[in-house]
């Protein structure tokens, strides 16, 4: 399937972003059949599923000039001007005269625009990275609430093997075994283009569930049959963060001790780029902080079945164990 004869949704189709993705695919092949007649036999199997699917993403970004401290174009929803204050001029503070009886307490920038000298190194290469995208929309009047848009794919890869033999040694014997494999991986959902994920999933998963299963059943008399059965299990699963390993103090100027003590404290292999989040404007939710946290989990399951079945007369009696050793590293 794909989005060839799809329409386009309502808001794609209002914020010109065309029709978002789909492409969904699904095949595999089968086969089976005797290797030695009577004796021995096999099946074999593959499926893979593979999908793509947008989403319109919608959010409000900052104005190009914000990035250099010009906020002459941060306006209310009647187009006045928001005042953007200097905080070293608070009467009463930093050397400044007393307050007075009246409102006002500190001075606005000259312009609305925050002189170059006065921000932040670490906040310059933050903004930089970027955290966010350029606006591609002129969004609201004035105030320019929703002013990016933009059709954003997610979805994922899976694959399962499966194969299984069955074996007749004699007329008292017979023997089976059957291994599976399942594989899944999701593709990161990047609205911004920047590399940090969004949406949901939050970020890259990938797990593999591996099964292998032996059975044994033996005749030992007409009225007597023993059958004993055993299987492993794993999961192996892992979600990483956006851009593991980053260089905190190069990318964005924070000591450099962080590169160090952030591995240690979050149990992770390496640092990421951290959480930020500024009011009124569209953070995403894949960033460190909320629910991407890096996740390694493998679990081991082994089970062992013996069973033995006796027909006595009227009636069936059935004992047996199951011994199961499970195994959670998290």
């Amino acid at each position: 399937r794909n989005k060839v004869l799809n329409a386009n949704t309502f808001f794609a189709n209002a914020n010109g972003t065309g029709k978002p993705a789909f492409t969904q695919n699904q095949y595999g092949v089968t086969g089976g059949g005797p290797i030695k007649k009577d004796k021995l036999f096999f099946f074999g199997a593959w499926e893979a599923y593979a999908s793509r699917q947008g989403a319109t993403f919608l959010a409000t970004v900052p104005l190009p000039g914000m990035y250099g401290g010009d906020f002459s174009g941060f306006k209310n929803s009647s187009g006045a001007v928001i005042p953007i204050y200097d905080p070293l001029t608070q009467c009463g503070q930093y050397g400044n005269a007393a307050c007075g009886s009246g409102t006002i307490q500190r001075q606005v920038f000259a312009g609305n625009r925050i002189p170059a000298s006065r921000i932040d190194p670490v906040a310059a290469k933050m903004l930089a990275f970027p955290i966010f995208a350029q606006p591609n929309l002129p969004g609201a009047p004035f105030t320019a609430i929703q002013n990016y848009a933009k059709n954003a794919a997610s979805g994922g890869n899976n694959n399962q093997v499966n194969g299984r033999f069955d074996y007749t040694a004699t007329e008292k014997l017979r023997v089976f075994g059957r291994y599976t494999r399942w594989s899944s991986n999701n593709t990161p959902f990047i609205p911004f283009n920047n590399g940090i994920y969004g949406g949901d999933p939050y970020s890259p998963e990938t797990y593999v569930t591996t099964e292998g299963v032996m059975g044994v059943t033996y005749l030992l008399t007409p009225s007597m049959v023993l059958d004993v059965r055993g299987s492993y299990g794993r999961w192996n699963y892992l979600r990483t963060q956006p851009f593991t390993g980053i260089d905190m103090g190069k990318t964005f100027g924070l000591p450099s001790y962080m590169d160090q003590l952030l591995p240690i404290i979050h149990g992770g292999p390496g640092t990421s780029v951290p959480s930020y989040t500024i009011g009124n404007y569209t953070p995403l939710p894949g960033q460190p902080g909320y629910s991407n946290s890096l996740i390694f989990s493998i679990d081991n399951d082994y089970v062992l079945t013996p069973t033995f079945s006796w027909i006595k007369g009227r009636h069936t009696f059935k004992f047996g164990a199951d011994f199961r050793d499970m195994q959670n590293n998290y």
